[in-house]
């Protein structure tokens, strides 16, 4: 069985460093929720601040010790995807509110619509010339205010048929920014509204956060050590599938053994020979094969014995 693989000091720098840089982007998420709780006074703000800083501290360090100190690191993990998902709301009426404003600043730029706002502004001071001349007309002069009054509702058309207007360029102005929009397109492909679309992806992105802050910030498993058998085989290649000489793998020093102190012919069992010589019973199975194999050795019972002696 091979050694685990360690890793390499950049490894484990880039790591930390990543791991570090995940949990600064949890913690601050988590430090935005507590500050919307801590209302505007300086005093409470600092101290929401740096109890969000604390608990996600915790969160880590509890993580990192493993075993029922878990259990505090889950808690803590739920609070931290409630934070995320707060901000991922926020971050949905931004992105709406930011969609509207720059379809707006797009259009201003439109000789056509520039021109409807203008017209529209001009009949809103005809319509206020008119309203203080009907106001300041005596009552007698009823036929007066009724040819102002008409002109009134004629303006009022206009300014109508203006905004619908302004209307049509604003929605197709927009209709344009949702046909190059991934958020839209991903909406249709899968028949939701595009803010549902960049929740969802924000939350996801949010849960990734949480999950590599806590991996990337655990202790590195080290590889077991080695154990003395398997250490002396590794010493004992020369190279890969051929023993030195010496080695207590070959047929010479394994027989040499069986017959130490033996009652010749017979020989010291497979097992027992395996443990004088501090190999496995699959290895000393595999060398009492080979003597056979070569007919040095024949199995007499369960016994084995030298086959000329």
């Amino acid at each position: 069985m091979k050694n685990l693989r360690m890793p390499s000091t950049v490894e484990v720098l880039t790591r930390g460093i990543v791991g570090c840089a995940l949990w600064a982007c949890s913690a601050y998420l988590t430090v935005s929720l507590f500050l919307s709780m801590a209302g505007r006074t300086r005093g409470s703000q600092i101290f929401m601040a740096a109890l969000a800083i604390a608990l996600e501290g915790t969160k880590i360090l509890s993580w990192r010790m493993g075993g029922k100190a878990r259990y505090l690191s889950y808690a803590l993990l739920a609070l931290s995807v409630v934070a995320s998902f707060g901000a991922a709301l926020k971050t949905v009426q931004e992105a709406r509110t930011s969609f509207v404003v720059t379809a707006t600043e797009s259009l201003k730029t439109s000789q056509d619509y520039e021109s409807l706002l203008k017209e529209e502004s001009a009949l809103d001071q005809e319509a206020a010339v008119l309203l203080k001349r009907l106001g300041e007309l005596p009552p007698a002069y009823a036929t007066a205010a009724t040819r102002i009054s008409g002109t009134l509702a004629d303006i009022r058309e206009r300014k109508a048929s203006v905004g619908a207007q302004r209307a049509s360029l604003e929605n197709r102005e927009r209709s344009r920014y949702d046909d190059g929009n991934l958020f839209v397109l991903l909406g249709k492909e899968f028949r939701l509204a595009p803010e549902t679309v960049l929740l969802v992806i924000l939350v996801f992105l949010s849960l990734c956060i949480e999950a590599g802050a806590l991996v990337l910030t655990a202790p590195v498993e080290k590889a077991p050590p080695p154990c003395p058998l398997q250490q002396r085989q590794e010493q004992d290649d020369v190279l890969p599938g051929r023993p030195r000489q010496d080695s207590p793998r070959t047929t010479e020093a394994f027989l040499s053994a069986a017959m130490d102190g033996a009652d010749l012919p017979y020989l010291h069992g497979r097992d027992a020979t395996a443990r004088k010589l501090g190999i496995s019973s699959y290895e000393a199975k595999r060398l009492v094969r080979v003597l056979r194999a070569e007919g040095r050795i024949v199995a007499q019972g369960k016994r084995l014995r030298l086959k000329r002696y």
